[in-house]
């Protein structure tokens, strides 16, 4: 979703950490992912990777797919428990009010042990220069202390794009490696860049 709109009605902080953290004992229900068969974290070398997503669009699941070929392990989408609307700009106006009103809706139950996982890939289209909602709620509702956080975002376009600062405060007790962000209509077509980012964050060798 491009970012426009440059009014400001709550601080950053106050938004993701209100809406997520501080609501986290409201959502705290299990989460998130789709729904099917709970299977066990798959080992790639002496790590246990997952990579989960949030895309409406279908931009980042291109990129989540590319990524998870790349290092192997588990892939999982994050569902919201309650659809947008199909309409886009409808769904902007409920997203761009979730985020100033700090609502953090739950997503779908996962099928998916969080617990069993080392690293974790996260990946997000850019929303009002920050993650999409349904992101945030992953975040902020799962243990994430001591894990390795990879993050990776798509956008569409505007100019503010806090989101990797923005995985970093959320998951203040995790390790955060450097993301990689591309350009929506990119994305399917990014093994290349995949490549080398992972290569130099130490992913891949």
């Amino acid at each position: 979703m491009n970012d426009d709109d440059k009014s400001t009605i709550l601080g950053r902080r106050d938004i993701l950490k209100a809406g997520g953290i501080g609501l986290a004992a409201a959502v705290a229900a299990p989460l998130l992912l789709s729904p099917g068969a709970a299977f066990a974290a798959q080992a790639t070398g002496n790590r246990r990777v997952l990579t989960v997503y949030y895309s409406r669009s279908g931009n980042t699941k291109a990129l989540a797919t590319i990524i998870q070929g790349q290092l192997g392990g588990d892939i999982a989408e994050i569902i919201p428990g309650t659809p947008y609307s199909d309409d886009y700009d409808t769904a902007t106006v409920e997203a761009r009010h979730q985020l100033i009103t700090g609502q953090r809706p739950t997503n779908q139950l996962m099928s998916v042990n969080i617990a069993s996982y080392d690293v974790i890939c996260v990946g997000s289209p850019l929303w009002w220069g920050t993650l999409s909602v349904p992101t945030i709620t992953f975040l902020t509702t799962n243990d994430l202390s001591g894990k390795t956080i990879v993050p990776f975002s798509t956008n569409g376009g505007g100019s503010r794009d806090k989101t990797f600062d923005d995985v970093k405060m959320i998951c203040a007790k995790s390790k955060v490696l450097d993301g990689f962000k591309i350009g929506g209509g990119r994305a399917a077509g990014a093994r290349s860049s995949v490549a080398l980012w992972l290569r130099e964050i130490g992913m891949t060798g």
